[in-house]
């Protein structure tokens, strides 16, 4: 009884025995990892007899859980390292490389390039409305792939001031910028007018009229127009039938018309203005159509924006 209680303080049980608990033990099997010089000796004896105390088991050094040192450095030097072979994304950034760098006018099978060709574009010509204070391009907007989490065109409207300007020069500069792209908006929208209300814009079918026979206050307005009925109407047509190809009118050719836009936009702006008032009694800056010249005169401050202010 005694022994029991000494045993039980001890943290031992009645039952408990080496012999019980390594029944219960699952021993996992390893790879055996020979010396070099076992191989002689793998030659010479394929296999060996393990005594047992309970039974006999023949182990064979031919059995893949045996692997010699020398077999192991063979299989690492059977693996080739110097051959790379690209991941996906990295397949994904060459083929992305690949086709940013190729023109479009090289590929002649370009679908982007045959629209363009449909709305009348040709090669060398150059791209978009004519600008007042600068040119056209004459190629395609190269494409910059984003690197980072900021937005579309966040790096555009992130302002810097130019090296070697002062700020005073620095805002004035900004000041000008916006004062011309305001200036562009308004004969934008005396032209619209001028259109509309000389009558032009009920008698004459835009997609049939040739442009020589519009005003040329308003005529690249109504060219502007029909390059817009012209997209549409690829737009509509593809996948149905294949569209003509009409010409596209070229304002370069057009003298009268480049005499104009030679112009200051103040001299443009002025001569829209005054045909407003004078042929169809109408105050752009009052925003006021009125019965005739009496009343124009009587109620409109003043031909200039800085009249109405």
């Amino acid at each position: 009884m005694k022994n029991v209680i000494r045993k039980r303080l001890a943290g031992f049980e009645d039952n408990d025995s080496e012999t019980e608990d390594s029944e219960h033990l699952n021993i996992k099997k390893r790879k055996l990892f020979l010396p070099n010089d076992a191989v002689a000796t793998k030659k010479e004896n394929n296999s060996v007899t393990k005594d047992d105390d309970d039974s006999k088991e023949i182990v064979s050094y031919e059995d893949p859980q045996f692997v010699t040192g020398q077999e192991e450095d063979q299989q690492n030097d059977d693996i080739d390292t110097t051959t790379h072979q690209p991941k996906y994304t990295e397949l994904q950034k060459m083929s992305r490389d690949k086709g940013l760098k190729k023109s479009l006018f090289e590929d002649s099978g370009s679908k982007g390039l045959s629209i363009m060709e449909k709305m009348g574009f040709k090669v060398g010509n150059s791209l978009g409305l004519r600008k007042y204070d600068k040119d056209r391009p004459s190629v395609p907007i190269t494409v910059n792939v984003k690197i980072n989490n900021s937005g579309i065109g966040a790096s555009s409207k992130v302002e810097k001031e130019p090296s070697g300007v002062t700020m005073e020069e620095y805002h004035s500069n900004v000041k000008e910028k916006n004062f011309k792209s305001q200036q562009q908006k308004t004969i934008w929208k005396l032209m619209k007018k001028s259109f509309e209300l000389s009558g032009d814009d009920d008698v004459m079918d835009i997609k049939t009229i040739n442009p020589l026979d519009i005003n040329v206050l308003w005529r690249e307005y109504v060219i502007n127009l029909q390059e817009n009925l012209k997209r549409k109407k690829i737009i509509q047509l593809m996948g149905e039938s294949e569209p003509q190809d009409d010409e596209k009118y070229d304002i370069e050719n057009d003298v009268e018309l480049q005499d104009l836009l030679a112009e200051t936009p103040d001299e443009i702006i002025d001569k829209l203005i005054i045909f407003l008032r004078s042929e169809c009694y109408y105050c752009f800056w009052c925003g006021n159509k009125f019965e005739n010249d009496e009343q124009l005169l009587k109620f409109c401050p003043g031909p200039y924006e800085e009249d109405h202010v």
